[in-house]
């Protein structure tokens, strides 16, 4: 049988998670305005998605880029690609461990800086488009 202690415990859970619920149906109401200009504009976010470079473009094993899911992440993204910041735009794209791999390939090659630009181009250029890594910042938010 519950003791009225356990009984005030729940009760006060609840109404935590009653305020929390309602907290959060708040936060999410008052971003609705910034929801409806981006929508009057045709602002969607993009789908990220994965694109594998195999054997066909020297990889093997493959190395698999990815396009970053939350805003955060695209947001760094962003940033890298406007400073022309390669190391970093490729690390966010293919992970740091596939980067030293990358970097290790094309070290010994003379143009290996050359390689590793047209290497984050052609990835941004797959996910966005082609031109989208022509000039710096050519990320999801020059391409909308």
């Amino acid at each position: 049988m519950p003791t009225s202690q356990n009984r005030t415990t729940r009760r006060a859970t609840t109404k935590r998670a009653a305020a929390k619920d309602k907290d959060r149906a708040e936060a999410i109401e008052r971003f609705d305005d910034f929801r409806r200009r981006a929508a009057s504009v045709g602002v969607t976010k993009k789908s990220g998605g994965e694109l594998v470079l195999g054997a066909e473009h020297g990889f093997e094993p493959p190395i698999t880029a990815r396009w970053p899911e939350s805003l955060a992440a695209r947001t760094k993204l962003d940033i890298a690609t406007e400073y022309g910041d390669i190391g970093t735009t490729l690390r966010i794209l293919i992970g740091p461990a596939q980067l030293l791999r990358v970097a290790e390939m094309f070290d010994p090659l003379p143009d290996a800086d050359a390689l590793l630009t047209g290497l984050t181009m052609y990835i941004i250029e797959k996910f966005l488009g082609p031109g989208a890594g022509d000039v710096p910042g050519g990320t999801q938010a020059s391409s909308t």
